[in-house]
């Protein structure tokens, strides 16, 4: 995490809160899609078996919120993503998750091949946002409780996989906003 925050600052109010089995670095030549001091970023995955992902947290909301979470992306080639949102309560007890993948030669979210029915992410969203793949989802947070956004890569075969360093995602930005 330190090093995507010295590049790339926390995009308020959200916290980058790890890096997963994926090497981040600046993305050179890359203007943003979100205002702001967000700066883009490219994610390749590491040779580790396992899941390649980012994780952001938003710190315990006052009061119940839904909140939409998006970001921006560009995939290499064979290489989908997966949104997956969380809320927590002050006890460390899930009480919001959702999960989806994104099929990018489909240009389709698809359920999640690893979750149960209750756990795919019902309002799921991909679009084309000029040369941006805009993946977003909703979450319900209740008073008191945080919320987390992972991004991740997933290929056609599984999300785990062993990286050969050719799996890259670019994030362009993320955002958040409470829905109405």
């Amino acid at each position: 995490v330190d090093t995507l925050r010295s590049f790339s600052p926390d995009p308020a109010p959200l916290q980058w809160s790890f890096v997963e089995n994926a090497t981040v670095e600046k993305a050179v030549g890359v203007p943003p899609t979100a205002a702001g001091t967000f700066v883009p970023f490219v994610m390749s995955a590491t040779a580790d078996a396992g899941l390649h992902r980012v994780g952001l947290s938003l710190p315990a909301a006052e009061t119940a919120k839904s909140y939409d979470f998006a970001v921006w992306v560009k995939a290499a080639p064979g290489v989908d993503a997966l949104l997956e949102l969380a809320a927590v309560d002050p006890a460390n007890a899930l009480t919001s998750y959702g999960v989806s993948f994104f099929d990018f030669a489909a240009a389709t979210p698809m359920p999640s091949p690893v979750a149960t029915a209750e756990q795919q992410m019902k309002g799921a969203k991909l679009e084309t946002d000029g040369d941006w793949t805009k993946i977003s989802g909703p979450v319900l947070v209740a008073a008191g409780s945080s919320a987390s956004m992972v991004v991740g890569m997933v290929s056609a075969a599984s999300h785990v996989f062993p990286g050969t360093g050719a799996e890259k995602l670019t994030i362009g930005g993320v955002s958040i906003s409470e829905r109405q």
